[in-house]
């Protein structure tokens, strides 16, 4: 499995990264991707996935505009 983080407006890939689904989660790849980008200021739409409760203080922690 893929995952990337898009940028849409730009029509570019900011980071891609292989993941194998029984030996570790896409919430754990997507929550250290973001982590190695400078989002402060920036929106970010995900898949409900990754905006479960328990999750969002990763993504808030950065700054990120969430409206």
């Amino acid at each position: 499995m893929m995952v990337s983080l898009f940028g849409h407006r730009r029509g570019f890939v900011y980071a891609s990264e292989g993941m194998e689904n029984q030996h570790q989660s896409e919430q754990q790849v997507v929550q250290q991707m973001l982590a190695t980008l400078d989002l402060e200021g920036v929106l970010v739409t995900a898949d409900a996935l990754h905006c479960q409760k328990k999750r969002s203080p990763a993504y808030t922690s950065k700054k990120l505009t969430t409206s």
